[in-house]
């Protein structure tokens, strides 16, 4: 009785051995799990961060193509008025050079009726 005893109690100390292990393996396994937790709390932002500036960057291109337009837009204005204002000029440099024409005639008109009189 006193061997079976002590064999049983063998079996309960090898028995305790292996739910030690078992308890060391649950520690490993949890610690490893938080971690994993954590790297994937820690990936989430980042993806979350990239998505962020993916948008950001999607509205300062949309912006930067708005500006685009916008200096198109003023660009033709500009050369509209250009061509306006150069068109003017030249109006105003024909009617000039008519006037010129006419004075020029009327001062000889003048001058031939001052050497009439």
């Amino acid at each position: 009785f006193n061997l079976r005893r002590t064999k049983t109690e063998r079996h309960i100390a090898v028995l305790q051995d292996l739910i030690d292990e078992l308890n060391r393996h649950g520690e490993i396994v949890e610690t490893r799990r938080v971690h994993l937790e954590q790297e994937l709390r820690s990936t989430q932002n980042f993806v979350n961060q990239v998505k962020k500036m993916r948008m950001e960057l999607r509205d300062k291109k949309r912006r930067v193509e708005e500006m685009h337009r916008e200096l198109d837009e003023r660009e033709w204005v500009n050369q509209e008025f250009v061509e306006g204002f150069r068109r003017m000029c030249s109006n105003l440099e024909k009617q000039s050079e008519e006037r010129i024409e006419r004075v020029r005639l009327e001062v000889e008109e003048m001058e031939t009726l001052r050497e009439i009189i």
